[in-house]
């Protein structure tokens, strides 16, 4: 899954929510077709496991404005308690006005950004460091930036699909697909 960042990425509008990134139809024959081009954000299945994705550094700016995180801190560290937070307002951005350094666009972020559900893996590549754990039976995933200075990051997902019975995994509170999957974030 490729995501543009519509703050860092030359080749799109600086704006949020942001348009998948175009190929000619050239480019698009040279591609591999695994590699799917996906708008910031997105939530998408793949074969039955949802994906909830951005790279719009939400987790740092949910940090910077929260005041207070639990009254539990002792068992809540604070990325599990960001992305619980983004769990609990049903949405991929919850805060408005959004950061001054971006063109917020209010209606089509308030339809690309719902949350209906907990989806399976959530992916929201940020600046802080890179960091796979499980929150509220989703798998989280900050891979990092894949190009910063001379090197990156990102995240290699393998997720045994022949492992996962689809009717447990919506129905039940005890199975996580992290219990199917082996997740590598690779340096540049």
């Amino acid at each position: 899954m490729l995501v543009p960042s519509g703050k860092k990425d030359a080749t799109v509008r600086p704006s949020f929510p942001t348009a998948p990134f175009r190929l000619s139809k050239e480019r698009q024959r040279s591609v591999n077709k695994n590699i799917i081009l996906l708008p910031d954000p997105a939530v998408v299945q793949i074969a039955g496991v949802e994906f909830a994705v951005s790279a719009s550094e939400i987790i740092q700016r949910l940090g910077r404005e929260q005041i207070s995180c639990s009254g539990n801190k002792e068992n809540e560290d604070r990325m599990t308690c960001l992305v619980n937070e983004l769990f609990r307002q049903r949405s991929l951005y919850p805060l408005y006005p959004s950061s001054a350094d971006i063109s917020y666009r209010l209606s089509e972020a308030i339809k690309r950004c719902v949350l209906s559900r907990i989806p399976h893996f959530i992916i929201l590549s940020s600046i802080l460091a890179p960091v796979v754990k499980v929150v509220s039976g989703s798998v989280f995933v900050n891979p990092n930036v894949l190009a910063r200075g001379s090197s990156g990051t990102f995240a290699k997902l393998n997720i045994d699909l022949n492992s996962i019975d689809k009717k447990s995994m919506v129905d039940s509170a005890d199975s996580s697909v992290a219990d199917f999957c082996e997740i590598h974030i690779v340096r540049l």
